[in-house]
């Protein structure tokens, strides 16, 4: 199911989608930085995770480029734990055949960090280029209470390899076979709040991209962009703020709110 595109929708927009016993909401929070917010929560084990990104992206002769930088925060209310996610930023390289042919090339860059209360894993994302083809090594260890315990290593597109740090028995990941779960028939309710204005016009500048009008492309995301500001100017001249729906900003960072609207 496609659950939402872009990214971003336009600001004042907000997502929401429900399981049985999960819960689905996203919604864009700020224009300038542009951050979006996504909040996942599954009832039935007091598991909720929450996605903050703040992304930039641009049109250029050769398509798309985004660079998005995320954090997560997983809490598991059974386990008494919270895992703080630190995630690497998001490349599209110019050249990829993202969105247009419906192949996904996205690179990860930088590092991740998982950390819980004994335990930390980290995974270094280095893209690497070679005939206009794009992979991205992975590195990276796991360790327990200070100490390395396994060892991580492999290509990003294919396998990857666990390593026991003691024994060096090695472990594959075949990365290249994960696909996304994809069940049509799985009961779900679906309810998009106000306007969903923002997909319409994405799916006109990706069509404009596709026939490579690239001018027209840019001026219709400027207008998109355009719009945003005043919607942010006019609350001002009114003395308000956008306030988001699903999201608030508690010392200086996006949370959930507690108060489920």
């Amino acid at each position: 199911h496609k659950l939402k595109s872009p990214i971003n929708p336009i600001l004042s927009e907000t997502f929401s989608c429900h399981y049985d016993n999960i819960k689905f909401h996203s919604e864009l929070l700020s224009t300038n930085p542009t951050v979006s917010g996504i909040y996942i929560s599954n009832e039935d084990h007091s598991v909720n995770f929450q996605h903050i990104n703040d992304s930039k992206f641009g049109l250029g002769k050769g398509g798309f480029n985004f660079i998005i930088k995320d954090y997560g925060l997983c809490k598991m209310t059974v386990l008494g734990d919270v895992f703080r996610i630190e995630l690497p930023s998001i490349s599209v390289q110019p050249t990829s055949s993202f969105i247009f042919n419906s192949t996904t090339e996205l690179y990860p860059v930088g590092e991740m960090v998982i950390k819980c209360e004994e335990v930390e894993a980290s995974i270094k994302f280095q893209p690497k280029s070679f005939m206009k083809s794009y992979s991205t090594k992975i590195s990276g260890e796991i360790k327990s209470k200070g100490e390395v315990k396994y060892i991580i290593e492999g290509d990003w597109k294919n396998e990857m390899y666990i390593e026991n740090y003691h024994t060096k028995k090695k472990n594959l990941v075949a990365l290249g076979n994960i696909c996304p779960i994809s069940n049509p028939d799985y009961p779900l309710r679906t309810i998009i709040d106000e306007s969903t204005g923002s997909d319409k016009v994405w799916e006109k500048v990706i069509s404009l991209m596709q026939i490579k009008n690239y001018k027209e492309a840019q001026k219709l995301k400027s207008r998109l962009e355009h719009w945003q500001k005043c919607y942010v100017e006019d609350l001002k001249k009114q003395g308000q703020e956008h306030e988001a729906k699903y999201f608030e900003k508690i010392n200086g960072n996006w949370e959930f709110k507690n108060n489920e609207i």
